[in-house]
């Protein structure tokens, strides 16, 4: 026997002892076992579900979901309505600038609003669908937004426009249906084709950045910024090359103008800013963006042009006004839409 070994307590010997250490400790494990393993799980199971249901992406959009996004961009002034969703089922659903989370839901189809303040209309089950079935949405005065297509292209929505969205858009193929002023920019794909159809044209474009605008009540003008572009209407057809600008009426006369593509895209600066523009087009923009109509006590005419702007569109009606009878000489009144 080692002399060195220092003999060991009563207490130490006990705890060596196999029966007594570690038949408490077996005990504790057997009796907690089940809630140790099983809470977690739980709280898994419903962090998941949770995810699953409150998450949507607002970064890259799944190119597998029929998904349609739209932000809206605010500006001073405007109605408590940000943007008016028309959903395929007939549902209307104004946007206030309080409204968020989950707007409407029905079957696989969610449309919520996220804390940044984008709208997103998420569809996973297109086998359950009309595919030609549309989600419209319909801009307010003073608050243009951005809608982005599963494929990232982009359609910049001026006030008092209105986009009809297929709630299952084809791959290749992507129609829609546009009243009002706009400005697109296609996804940089040449397999993928965008169709527009509006005021009773066709715009087909792929790889293109281009804009509407309306004239009145009968034209629309169409610039095409970049990429290829062409527009048809009935039996007319034209392709348009970069930093042209073409007219088509209602009638379906085509007409090849001068224009500032800067100055027709002067919306996406905020600004009002015409180039040699007649009045029409100018007065056009100006009650779109107020929701006014402008009354001239003269006859307008489609010989004078006009260099207007640039002008911030954040300026009160008035000022604006101002300025416009000052450059054009007329006694010109905005009427506000509700006192029609």
């Amino acid at each position: 026997m080692n002399e060195n070994v220092s003999p060991k307590r009563p207490d130490e010997l006990e705890m060596l002892r196999p029966d007594a250490a570690l038949a408490p400790t077996q005990r504790t494990v057997k009796r907690w076992r089940w809630p140790v393993f099983v809470i977690p799980a739980v709280l898994f199971a419903i962090a998941g579900v949770l995810l699953l249901v409150f998450y949507r992406p607002h970064g890259k959009l799944p190119d597998n979901h029929a998904i349609v996004a739209v932000q809206v961009f605010k500006s001073t002034g405007g109605k408590d309505t940000l943007v008016m969703i028309e959903l395929a089922n007939g549902v209307h659903l104004p946007i206030g600038k309080s409204d968020t989370g989950i707007l409407a839901q029905q079957g696989s189809s969610v449309l919520y609003r996220d804390v940044q303040g984008q709208i997103i209309y998420s569809h996973w089950d297109t086998t359950t669908y009309n595919t030609e079935l549309t989600n419209k949405i319909t801009t307010m005065p003073r608050h243009p937004v951005q809608v982005v297509l599963p494929d990232h292209t982009t359609i910049l929505l001026e006030p008092y426009a209105t986009l009809g969205v297929p709630i299952a858009p084809d791959a290749h193929r992507k129609a829609i249906e546009l009243s009002g002023p706009a400005y697109f920019s296609v996804a940089n794909d040449t397999t993928s084709q965008l169709s527009v159809s509006t005021n009773g044209l066709v715009i087909e474009a792929t790889a293109a950045e281009f804009l509407v605008k309306v004239e009145g009540d009968d034209k629309t003008i169409i610039g095409l910024v970049a990429g290829n572009a062409a527009v048809a209407h009935g039996a007319r057809f034209a392709r348009l090359k970069a930093g042209e600008v073409l007219r088509v009426s209602v009638a379906g006369q085509f007409e090849w103008i001068r224009a500032s593509l800067s100055s027709l895209m002067s919306f996406r600066k905020n600004t009002f800013y015409f180039s040699e523009a007649p009045l029409s087009i100018i007065k056009t923009e100006i009650e779109r963006w107020y929701a006014v109509q402008i009354v001239d006590d003269k006859l307008a005419d489609s010989i004078s042009t006009y260099h207007f702007g640039p002008v911030s569109r954040d300026l009160p009606l008035q000022a604006v006004m101002k300025k416009l009878t000052m450059l054009t000489g007329h006694s010109l009144q905005a009427i506000p839409l509700t006192d029609r």
